[in-house]
């Protein structure tokens, strides 16, 4: 093996021309806008437009025990539920990531 390499191979050939971009054509860019304006265009006009829901309303009155009053109904009371679930590993551990 030589002490001196030759690295001349190594080097970046910058004489040839660098590759043609290749990016969409005008009219693939005119069709592609007028084709989101024409989606947001009847989108628009189906939200304003287009087929309603009917909505039937209805009123409640509060009635039994408790206080009723402006805000809603207020009592007083303890939360009991009715079963008890014991949640445990089977694996000793500590928890790194979810």
């Amino acid at each position: 093996m030589d002490s001196k390499t030759d690295l001349s191979s190594l080097r970046i050939d910058r004489s040839a021309p660098p590759p043609p971009r290749r990016g969409m054509s005008p009219v693939l860019t005119v069709a592609l806008v007028a084709l989101a304006l024409a989606a947001g265009w009847f989108g628009f006009k189906a939200s304003r437009g287009g087929s309603t829901i009917e909505v039937t309303l209805g009123t409640a009155e509060a009635t039994g025990g408790g206080s009723v009053s402006g805000e809603g109904i207020s009592a007083n009371g303890y939360v009991v539920a009715r079963t008890k679930a014991s949640v445990s590993s089977k694996i000793l551990g500590r928890l790194a990531w979810i």
